[in-house]
């Protein structure tokens, strides 16, 4: 019986989809106000999967632009939001054609840079 339970566990656990072709998508901070003293930044978190971008923004209220960009610097799509204290936010890359492309997340006068591949 115990065998059967692990077995039956098994199986359920192989036939979930998981997260682990995920990948981090790193973000560096590039303010526009970088001589400015400031005690909290926000902080933006990525994980890319299967062509969907998620992006976690925490301690952070006010409006959000995520723009992302090809090889060429042309805007590919754009996001516009509020942010009330921590958000998440799924862009889809399935309509867009392989390449690097860089994700501008602008958060107030705070801009974060990261780059993605999609394959």
């Amino acid at each position: 019986m115990k065998k059967m339970i692990m077995l039956i566990g098994l199986v359920l656990l192989l036939g979930i989809p998981t997260q682990l072709d995920a990948r981090e998508v790193y973000f560096r901070h590039g303010s526009k106000d970088s001589g400015k003293a400031r005690t909290v930044l926000p902080q933006v978190v990525g994980d890319l999967a299967a062509q969907e971008l998620t992006l976690c923004i925490y301690k952070y209220t006010g409006s959000a632009q995520i723009s992302v960009l090809d090889n060429n610097g042309n805007m590919q799509q754009t996001y516009f939001g509020v942010i009330q204290g921590r958000n998440t936010i799924c862009l889809k890359f399935s309509d867009l054609p392989e390449g690097q492309y860089t994700i501008l997340v602008t958060l107030g006068s705070n801009v974060y840079i990261g780059y993605v591949d999609i394959i």
